[in-house]
């Protein structure tokens, strides 16, 4: 009975039911936007963040491309409280922004939240502008290296939401919301996901002895992949992490066989995710978060043969993971992902607020 009132509902504005409906939305080129429309946008994203379904990252997007869009209505057409909005416009903003030196990244993030905004607005007047919020469609180009702009999750968070997160630990350690062996493990869990993509079963079974820092490589046991020789991977040693690696392994006396996260009957660490939620840290910055972040950061840098095996993915019908995994000789293997990674990672250096007077040489012998 509702469905069917709300279908009456909808011929007795319009007249003669969808038919109507698109010539309605195909008569009106132009949407009326105020101030008030964008603040409940903003208001219920905020809201989803407190509740814990959006991480503090996508919140933050949305709101500075929200922001970054009534900058340029009110630069261009001044104050004013009902703007209206018509596809050029929007061009027209698009461009301003890539004039403004922002990355290819945030430039698709400032199309895809103003896009949800004005896509609301539409459904609300009943109106389309038949605007496509493509980055290809307004600002053109071909894509990144070998890999298609679809490849990269705009939505993920940047260096700068990880840093974010481990600037927020640190503050809530200080005021002493954070016990010191939580503090050190949040952080060692920030930094493993950032630096090496490792999902949370992969972190959890990390032993003193899968990491080798004189040959700056650390060893992940891989669930996704079938092959028992190949489960296995070894994944560079960024020198922020192998620096906090030691710090953290010297500081808790851990021998070549604990467990970098104490143990428990089911994986033999500590379940990662519960971990990061008991104390709040999913709601600013989730595991799979960390992991978009570090399968972004090698897409970008195009890198192509090791991209499939740092990510850990399975070989089962993946040709590019099957001929660099199988028919590339190990002893080439490691330097291909040593180069990709390191041209990838050469300027991502997170500061996980460490204590610069710690002594950390004797841990050399952790390998």
């Amino acid at each position: 009975m509702y469905v069917q009132g709300a279908r009456g509902l909808r011929e007795k504005v319009l007249g003669n039911g969808v038919g109507t409906w698109r010539n309605v939305r195909e008569h009106k080129r132009s949407i009326r936007v105020t101030w008030d429309m964008a603040d409940d946008f903003l208001r219920e994203y905020r809201e989803k963040y407190e509740a814990g379904v959006i991480a503090y990252s996508t919140y933050r997007n949305v709101s500075f491309a929200i922001t970054r869009f009534f900058e340029f209505l009110v630069e261009v057409v001044g104050v004013q409280e009902v703007y209206e909005i018509d596809r050029d416009i929007l061009q027209h903003f698009f461009i301003w922004a890539a004039k403004k030196g922002y990355k290819r990244r945030t430039l698709e993030k400032l199309i895809t939240y103003v896009g949800k905004l004005i896509r609301r607005i539409e459904m609300l007047q009943l109106t389309f502008l038949g605007f496509e919020f493509n980055y290809r469609a307004v600002l053109g180009g071909k894509g990144i290296k070998r890999f298609d702009s679809d490849d990269l999750d705009w939505d993920a968070p940047d260096a700068e939401d990880i840093q974010h997160t481990l600037d927020e630990l640190h503050h809530r350690y200080e005021r002493g919301e954070l016990s010191e062996l939580v503090y050190d493990r949040l952080r060692l869990i920030v930094l493993l996901g950032a630096y090496t993509g490792a999902r949370g079963t992969e972190m959890s079974r990390i032993k003193v002895k899968h990491i080798f820092f004189e040959e700056g490589l650390l060893q992940l046991f891989r669930d996704k992949i079938e092959n028992e020789y190949e489960k296995m991977t070894l994944v560079p040693i960024h020198p922020v992490l192998s620096r906090y690696l030691k710090y953290y392994i010297g500081k808790y006396g851990l021998s070549r066989g604990d467990l970098l996260f104490g143990s428990s009957v089911k994986t033999g660490g500590i379940d990662i995710d519960k971990y990061l939620y008991r104390y709040g840290i999913s709601k600013m910055l989730r595991l799979r978060d960390m992991r978009k972040f570090f399968a972004n950061t090698l897409i970008e840098s195009g890198a192509v043969l090791s991209f499939e095996y740092l990510m850990g993915h399975s070989v089962r019908n993946n040709i590019k993971t099957i001929s660099f995994v199988h028919y590339i000789a190990r002893a080439k293997l490691i330097p291909i992902v040593r180069q990709e990674y390191f041209t990838a990672f050469a300027n991502i250096n997170f500061d996980p607020h460490l204590d610069t007077g710690l002594d950390t040489s004797g841990q050399e012998g952790a390998s």
